[in-house]
């Protein structure tokens, strides 16, 4: 009897021996079949980068500190001011501009890049560096070499003008669609009071653009054109309210 009770106590460990083994190699082969599917899936999928596209002031600093205050409308008939695009992983992007049609100035858009003081058109002082007491806080800009403003293309003029919209027509095309689709059936709209929409082709992205180490990254100045008329029946004055304008952009 203790020989038979052995015999089968042997047997019992043997086929728990079998039965976990067989265990690690089922184990094993749902893990070889799952890391297989896991590195077929990878090899497939797309990894989107962390795209980012940000509107800075001078120098890549915070927007807060982008400043189109205090315009002296005088007979030069102009002022500039510099801003900038900076981001990671984007290729190419349009600048739109926006503001309201009782605005009575008109806007161009540069590419810029820094400069020696002597050259510059546009001097950036940057509050946020002279607060903390670092220098240089001064930084200066100029139009690229030879480049003319960026052809702008009003997307919702009225009879293909940029001046003044009003109420639609009654004729089919995007303008009226772009209308209708801001105001619905209200009929009573300030006509200066639409909205302007000015857009950039595509502005491409190049290596000179690049972050110093950071080939991913990059920073694209411009300068931004603030324009008035000097004389005649439109000859504007420092009578002005406030007049907001919003610059985006916007990767494509």
């Amino acid at each position: 009897m203790k020989q038979s009770n052995e015999k089968r106590n042997h047997a019992l460990r043997a086929l728990a021996v079998v039965l976990a083994v067989a265990c690690v190699l089922a184990a094993a082969r749902a893990s070889w079949a799952w890391l297989t599917r896991e590195r077929a899936v990878v090899a497939v999928a797309r990894v989107d980068a962390p795209m980012s596209l940000l509107i800075n002031a001078g120098n890549a600093e915070d927007k807060q500190y982008l400043d189109l205050s205090n315009i002296d409308v005088n007979d030069s008939g102009h002022e500039e001011f510099v801003f900038a695009v900076s981001g990671a992983y984007v290729n190419q992007f349009k600048l739109q501009l926006a503001y309201t049609t009782n605005n009575e100035f008109t806007y161009q858009i540069y590419p810029a890049v820094s400069c020696a003081q002597a050259e510059a058109e546009v001097t950036y002082f940057s509050r946020q560096r002279y607060a903390a007491g670092e220098t240089p806080y001064e930084f200066y800009y100029k139009r690229a070499p030879g480049a003319a403003a960026y052809s702008m293309t009003a997307r919702n003029p009225k009879d293909g003008t940029s001046v003044r919209l009003a109420a639609p027509d009654g004729n089919s095309g995007d303008v009226d669609d772009l209308y209708d689709r801001t105001y619905g059936d209200y009929a009573n709209v300030d006509a200066y009071a639409v909205p302007m929409y000015w857009q950039t082709g595509l502005i491409q992205v190049g290596e000179g653009d690049a972050v110093p180490g950071q080939s991913y990254a990059f920073v694209k100045y411009f300068i931004l054109q603030v324009n008035w008329e000097t004389t005649g029946d439109d000859k504007r004055s420092n009578d002005r309210e406030t007049d907001m304008i919003y610059i985006a952009a916007k990767k494509f």
